[in-house]
């Protein structure tokens, strides 16, 4: 799981074989990419955030000089057009004449329950998410409060929960005028059978990317307000 030394660069094994490496990397990029915030193994945020940097750098050349050869590194490593659009045409955009440091990553002191493995997460810097923790601790501090860690914790999740319930209500609502207005595009033969296909698969893709969301950030308010104490009820001797 360590690294080894290559050409003077840090290389993890993961205890994959190189072609399943390279199938990881492009399946936690898509991920990355759609999402902006995952989180995964300690050693897997190490791995994952030069190739991330380097993915962003060639989204930024394909913004603006529409270079061939970025656009097919793009094609390498992100599995979904949805992705490789979203990434040159929203995430590029928004990180503006940055030309490097795209990604954060932060270690979390919680680890993987089962075989306790050390846990983090990678994100774009600008995301939606890391904007309103900022705001929220802003106000914190201009307020002089210092609140407990688990205070804290849990208005941060109900916070979250309701951001992205209003999303995902938002995603909803936009789906049925979408698919309105894509309707009668596809009547007067300004839209193709298959753009029109295309486009209600983002348009889905997206509702369930807000549904996903708010189901993990219910279950981690959940356990946030669950006492650990209950559980003894449940060890068995």
């Amino acid at each position: 799981m360590g690294g080894l030394a290559n050409n003077g660069h840090k290389v993890y094994k993961l205890g994959r074989a190189h072609s399943q490496r390279f199938h990881l990397i492009r399946t936690q990029l898509t991920q990355l990419v759609m999402h902006e915030r995952i989180t995964t193994t300690k050693t897997k945020c190490k791995h994952l955030k030069p190739y991330a940097e380097r993915l962003l750098l060639n989204a930024m050349r394909v913004a603006k000089t529409n270079s061939n050869q970025s656009r097919s590194f793009l094609q390498s490593f992100l599995t979904t057009s949805l992705a490789r659009r979203k990434i040159v045409k929203e995430i590029a955009a928004r990180l503006g004449d940055k030309n490097n440091n795209f990604i954060n990553v932060r270690f979390l002191s919680e680890r993987r329950k089962g075989d306790k493995a050390e846990m983090g997460y990678i994100e774009i810097k600008g995301n939606e998410l890391e904007n309103y923790e900022k705001s929220l601790e802003r106000e914190q501090i201009e307020k002089g409060e210092v609140p407990d860690l688990k205070a804290f914790k849990e208005k941060v999740f109900k916070q979250e929960r309701d951001f992205l319930a209003l999303k995902l209500k938002e995603a909803e609502e936009n789906i049925n005028l979408k698919k309105l207005e894509d309707v009668v595009l596809l009547e007067k033969g300004k839209i193709d059978v298959a753009e029109f296909n295309r486009r209600e698969k983002a348009a889905a893709a997206t509702k369930a990317f807000f549904e996903s969301k708010l189901k993990q950030v219910e279950h981690d308010l959940f356990i946030c307000n669950k006492n650990k104490y209950d559980l003894i009820k449940y060890v068995t001797y």
